[in-house]
C-alpha cells in the first residue's frame, strides 16, 4: 500500500500529463443501488398515499353511515337553541345591530308604558325643550333658600 509520504503532490505533475488518481472511485458509488434506492423511495411514497386515499373514504363512508337522516317531517327538522350562556357567533354584528337599536330609541318617538301613558322622544327634542324650561327643582329648603331657583309649573310639563 502505498503511504501519503510515496506520493507525489497534487500539483506536481504537468497539465497535460495523465495522473494516475484523475476520475472518480468506482467503488464508493454504484449508479445502480441509487437507482434503486430512487424507485424504492418512490414505489414507498406511492405506497403510502394509496392507503391514504383508502383510509380517508374509509373514514367518510363510514362517517356517512352514522349520520342520522335528516327528517322529512318539518317539526322534526325544527331546532331547539341550547340554553343560555350561548356563545356569541358574530360579536361584530351583535355590537353594530346594538347600536344600530340604541340609534333608533335616541332619535324616535314611541310608548314607554301605554297604560301609563308615558311616551319616550327624541334626544335632540328633549334637549331643546329642556333648554327652553330649564330643570325643574326639588321643592327641598336649604338655609332658607330654594335650591335651583324657580321652579317651572306642572302644566310646562
Amino acid at each position: 500500500m502505498e503511504s501519503h509520504a510515496d506520493r507525489p503532490p497534487a500539483d506536481a505533475g504537468y497539465a497535460d500529463e495523465p495522473r494516475p488518481d484523475a476520475g472518480w472511485e468506482r467503488r464508493d458509488a454504484s449508479i445502480g443501488r441509487i437507482v434503486l434506492a430512487g424507485v424504492a423511495l418512490a414505489a414507498a411514497a406511492a405506497a403510502t398515499l394509496a392507503v391514504c386515499v383508502w383510509m380517508f373514504d374509509a373514514f367518510a363512508a363510514e362517517s356517512a353511515r352514522r349520520d342520522v337522516p335528516i327528517s322529512e317531517i318539518p317539526e322534526a327538522r325544527k331546532r331547539e337553541l341550547p340554553p343560555p350562556p350561548r356563545l356569541q357567533t358574530s360579536p361584530r354584528q351583535d355590537l353594530h345591530d346594538m347600536r344600530e337599536q340604541e340609534d333608533r330609541t335616541l332619535q324616535e318617538y314611541g310608548w314607554i308604558d301605554p297604560k301609563a301613558e308615558i311616551v319616550r322622544i327624541p334626544i335632540e327634542r328633549a334637549m331643546e325643550l329642556l333648554a327652553e324650561r330649564g330643570l325643574p327643582a326639588r321643592g327641598a329648603v336649604q338655609g332658607g333658600a330654594r335650591a335651583g331657583g324657580t321652579v317651572p309649573p306642572k302644566e310646562a310639563w
